[in-house]
């Protein structure tokens, strides 16, 4: 099953930002930029960009960053 990032459930494994913003552009590709944040869930975190769409609607995308948040590079 593959994941959507429509929740903290769904949320796509990352392995850093630029995938993030890749993947969105992917599934949303006239969608603009609102937020980003940090959440931690199930003490693991999270990232969760919000954009809004060409029709006006809110939405969310959550990525799972615990591959490299935290680690020194």
């Amino acid at each position: 099953m593959e994941r959507d990032g429509s929740s903290f459930e769904q949320a796509v494994v990352v392995r850093g930002v630029r995938e993030e913003y890749s993947y969105v552009k992917q599934v949303c590709p006239n969608c603009q930029f609102i937020s980003q944040s940090l959440a931690h869930e199930n003490k693991k975190p999270y990232d969760i960009l919000r954009f809004r769409t060409e029709d006006g609607r809110t939405v969310s995308y959550y990525f799972d960053i615990s591959k490299f948040f935290g680690k020194e590079f």
